[in-house]
């Protein structure tokens, strides 16, 4: 303890010097604030926005099942953890976007910083020989690691929001049937809405038809290799190529595909835009 107490005046300048630059770098995270703050609000609206949809969507589709269920402990006990499961998703991105304010990230930091700084050149001129250092001393440090802590929070914040910035869809597919006829045409209509993010950019979706499939109208894009392993001959249609916002999902249909022989047909599909891309989804139906 006394080596300790010895080291202190030297401790007190260390953190002031700390302190001080720590608030000069508070500047860089200002700039940085301000700039993710927009963006930041408009991610916690839109995530708002579809948790809510997506609570009173799922509420009524439980309330439906309710009416004819047997077992409606069941059905009020999903009710309630998707919507704990909603509120929590809600708490987290509006702390979030909180922690990366002015406030948050600059005002609260720099006022502990700018507390330490002070309180360790007083405790390092009281301590100055014949003085000698005391053990309540330490105190001085709380602000400074208050500070780091609440610096540090911000930055994993800041973190945390480029994520929720990050684009991804979520994809629907309707066949309009498992079972096709045989030289009729069918319909699929494929759907992709964001799931998280503001947008993206030139956005394609591209269905891959196997090769006993006749396309009617459609011109396909480029016909796949005939020994390719997963897809050996399969025609390659596109959509439109149309940016994806929030409110606008796109929609595709194709009316044109005939089966040309009776058996199981597997169609694969995709979505491809600026950056991003999904894996292969399939769709499987019957041809008789």
């Amino acid at each position: 303890m006394d080596s300790v107490l010895r080291h202190l005046p030297a401790l007190y300048e260390t953190v002031f010097r700390l302190s001080i630059t720590l608030v000069a770098t508070l500047v860089a995270v200002c700039a940085l604030s301000l700039s993710l703050l927009g963006p930041a609000r408009a991610v916690a609206g839109a995530s708002v926005a579809r948790s809510r949809k997506r609570i009173a969507e799922r509420i009524a589709w439980l309330q439906s099942g309710l009416r004819a269920s047997c077992t409606p402990d069941q059905q009020l006990c999903e009710m309630n953890r998707e919507v704990r499961e909603c509120q929590a998703a809600l708490k987290a991105v509006r702390q979030t976007s909180g922690r990366i304010g002015v406030r948050g990230a600059v005002l609260y930091p720099g006022g502990f910083f700018i507390c330490a700084a002070v309180l360790s050149k007083m405790a390092g001129n009281a301590s100055m020989p014949p003085a000698r250092p005391s053990p309540a001393g330490l105190l001085v440090f709380l602000p400074f690691i208050v500070g780091i802590a609440l610096l540090v929070r911000a930055l994993l914040s800041f973190r945390d929001i480029s994520r929720l910035s990050l684009p991804d869809l979520d994809l629907i597919d309707d066949a309009g049937s498992t079972a096709w006829e045989v030289g009729k045409c069918a319909r699929i209509r494929i759907k992709a809405f964001l799931h998280k993010g503001m947008g993206l950019r030139s956005v394609q979706i591209i269905l891959l038809v196997p090769p006993t499939c006749k396309l009617t109208k459609s011109v396909p894009l480029w016909t796949m290799p005939a020994d390719d392993p997963l897809t050996p001959g399969y025609h390659v249609l596109g959509s439109r190529v149309r940016d994806v916002r929030t409110w606008a999902p796109i929609e595709w249909v194709i009316d044109d595909l005939q089966p040309t022989v009776a058996g199981r047909l597997q169609l694969y599909y995709a979505v491809e835009g600026h950056a991003y891309s999904t894996a292969l989804q399939i769709i499987q139906v019957d041809a008789h």
